[in-house]
């Protein structure tokens, strides 16, 4: 088998798209594609760092020889609104990348947010609070596509 990288690999993850980084971090080069590890050592449940790490020192043990540790921290960082925020990404714990994070916005004068027409008005609320927390506050609201999409209750509680 052959895997050919993305055609950005070279100038390094964060030239890369998100859907090259995904396919990256999907792909059989991830370390943690081959493991046998229970699922539940990549979501250490302590808080404190330093046990988190502990909990979890096996699945950090995959990803310190995994060949696309960078790219999967990298998509952390740019997911961390959704998925990208929990579990072990990228050989760091929550806790680490959290405070990675703050850095990798340091210096940013903008930041893009996308939302659907199934994302609850809260959750996006909390977002933008967050953003605004760390000197994103003002906020323009692009519409990119015009959504039409309605929502049916099921048959069952119709009247």
């Amino acid at each position: 088998m052959t895997i050919s990288p993305p055609s950005g690999v070279g100038a390094g993850p964060a030239a890369l798209t998100d859907e090259e980084l995904q396919n990256f971090v999907a792909s059989p080069l991830a370390g943690c594609a081959g493991t046998t590890l229970d699922p539940d050592e990549w979501f250490p449940i302590a808080a404190k760092p330093a046990r988190a790490r502990a909990e979890a020192a096996r699945a950090l043990a995959v990803c310190a020889a995994c060949l696309v540790r960078a790219e999967c921290l990298e998509l952390s960082l740019r997911t961390w609104s959704g998925a990208g925020q929990h579990g072990i990404w990228g050989g760091l714990v929550e806790a680490d990348r959290s405070s990675l994070r703050q850095e990798w916005l340091r210096g940013a004068t903008t930041v893009g947010v996308t939302s659907g027409a199934s994302v609850p008005e809260e959750l996006v609320a909390g977002v933008l609070g967050k953003l605004a927390a760390l000197g994103f506050g003002d906020v323009e609201e692009v519409e990119a596509v015009k959504e039409r999409m309605t929502f049916q209750l099921p048959r069952e509680l119709r009247k």
